[in-house]
């Protein structure tokens, strides 16, 4: 396996690992069969699975959706209702803004990250080409004097080790900062799909009045006695039908308007307020752990110069020079 596929399988790991707990902060998906097809697959195509359930009506999906979100929609008016439909509207706009600027961010991430740990890999080589310079030309311009050698000297606590535990011991800052640009286009991306199941539940609702209205134009004309292109081959006979469609119509509405409703809430009042929260509190995160890894980074790095400094040879170049 190479490198890239290696990274390629850690990155994977690492955003499934992400994705699983902020699942677990939810019971009722945790707990839903649909996850439990996710989780314990046992050789099964997950999606053919999940494609096998059963498909719920907009009724059982409304009482699912409530008790699983525990979201109250008895009292929802129609101004309150106006006011979440603003909010998420307006966070929409706000997403097809910011997707572009964070992609691009995401972009940048990614070269710093290289140039970083090409600048870290730089210490690797350069402390090789120390240990080795010493070995090769110092020796001999001390006349193989161990003792004023530097890095090879015995005398300095091992400072071959000590430079190369250093350097394997130093983290790339700019990995927590791409880790946590990309989840944030991930969870958009995740807000951004959610928002469209609310809008083809929206658009489920205008069809179903689409057709009330048009079922109950269709029954008049029929008990009417006049022929329109809906009621070109129909009669009276087919007005019991035509009703009882019509009362279906009306039932499957009154779900979908509750569902809707349901889904409004629990996004504009629970999830976007949330998602904004998290989003700050990540940003202060992130930078706190940024500066953390470059103060340590400096800080052992300081502490093996320290080291060299003590060396006799070292510490005394200023004045050897003068002489």
């Amino acid at each position: 396996m190479g490198n890239k596929d290696l990274v390629f399988l850690q990155e994977r790991r690492f955003y499934l690992e992400r994705f699983l707990r902020k699942m677990a902060r939810h019971d009722f998906i945790i707990n839903s069969q649909e996850f439990q097809i996710f989780a314990r697959p046992q050789g099964l195509d997950v999606e053919k699975s999940l494609n096998k359930l059963p498909k719920l009506s907009s009724s059982q999906l409304y009482d699912r959706l409530k008790e699983a979100t525990m979201t109250d929609d008895a009292e929802l008016t129609d101004q309150q209702r106006d006011l979440i439909e603003t909010q998420l509207a307006e966070f929409l706009v706000f997403i097809k803004k910011a997707e572009p600027f964070l992609k691009k961010m995401k972009d940048d991430l990614a070269v710093y990250l290289s140039k970083k740990q090409n600048v870290m890999q730089s210490y690797a080589g350069c402390a090789n080409n120390f240990t080795e310079y010493e070995e090769k030309n110092l020796a001999f311009y001390t006349d193989q004097e161990a003792s004023k050698l530097v890095i090879n000297n015995s005398e300095s606590g091992n400072l071959i080790e000590q430079m190369r535990h250093t350097i394997e011991n130093l983290r790339n800052p700019f990995t927590d900062l791409y880790h946590w640009i990309k989840g944030e286009i991930y969870d958009m991306s995740a807000f951004t799909a959610t928002l469209n199941e609310r809008k083809a539940v929206k658009n489920a609702v205008i069809t179903v009045r689409s057709k009330i209205a048009s079922t109950k134009t269709d029954i008049d004309a029929v008990n009417a006695g006049k022929k329109t292109m809906g009621t070109l081959f129909k009669n009276s006979n087919d007005v019991g039908k035509m009703q009882n469609s019509l009362e279906s119509f009306e039932r499957d509405l009154e779900s979908q308007d509750k569902l809707l409703d349901v889904m409004s809430i629990y996004l504009g009042r629970t999830v976007l307020p949330g998602f904004k929260f998290e989003k700050m509190r990540l940003y202060s995160k992130i930078l706190q752990q940024f500066h953390v890894v470059e103060i340590s980074n400096s800080h052992q790095l300081a502490s093996f110069w320290a080291q060299v400094l003590k060396n006799e040879q070292v510490s005394n170049a200023n004045l050897i020079a003068a002489q």
